[in-house]
């Protein structure tokens, strides 16, 4: 039992946060409930299929275990070993703790603009910026903030007719 809880506890614990998804969007008005039950059911349908499979590898294992038999050696996967976050030697330096801090930085970042600024200004902002750290030439990342800014702008407010919250220094501003 130990085998299964301890495989599959990130991927229980999405399955809640799908779920809890599900349940919070049923409550909420036709348009908003869209978005939320399109993404909290794509969310459970490829989390669940996932936890099966981890059961079903578990279930073989423990079989294997209990026929007497010790489970295949694993190949080698590796620095990290079998898994998901494997540290490596190129990570340990400065550069590339510097590398994972800036990423971090950039989702922090991009959480605080949306509650500050708002999805229309964010998603667009954060993509321009992103381009020009990573060196592209202007001309593509006004062309790609602005592609980012029609779509997201043309189809959540225009086609689906779902406006986002305004950000909170708009709200504080009256706007």
């Amino acid at each position: 039992m130990i085998g299964y809880f301890k495989r599959s506890t990130i991927t229980v614990l999405l399955l809640l946060l799908f779920i809890y998804i599900v349940i919070g969007g049923s409550g909420m008005s036709a348009q908003a409930r869209l978005f939320t039950l399109a993404v909290g059911w794509i969310g459970i349908v490829i989390v669940g299929v996932q936890l099966i499979r981890e059961l079903i590898l578990q279930r073989n294992e423990n079989q294997l275990v209990a026929s007497g038999h010790s489970p295949a050696e694993p190949e080698e996967e590796g620095p990290g070993g079998n898994v998901d976050f494997a540290v490596t030697d190129e990570e340990k330096t400065s550069y590339g703790r510097m590398a994972a801090i800036e990423q971090f930085g950039w989702l922090w970042g991009m959480i605080a603009c949306l509650w500050l600024l708002g999805f229309y200004i964010t998603v667009p902002a954060m993509m321009g910026l992103y381009l020009r750290r990573h060196g592209e030439s202007w001309r593509l990342t006004v062309l790609m903030t602005a592609g980012i800014w029609l779509a997201v702008w043309g189809l959540f407010h225009e086609l689906l007719y779902l406006p986002f919250p305004e950000g909170y220094l708009f709200a504080l501003l009256g706007g």
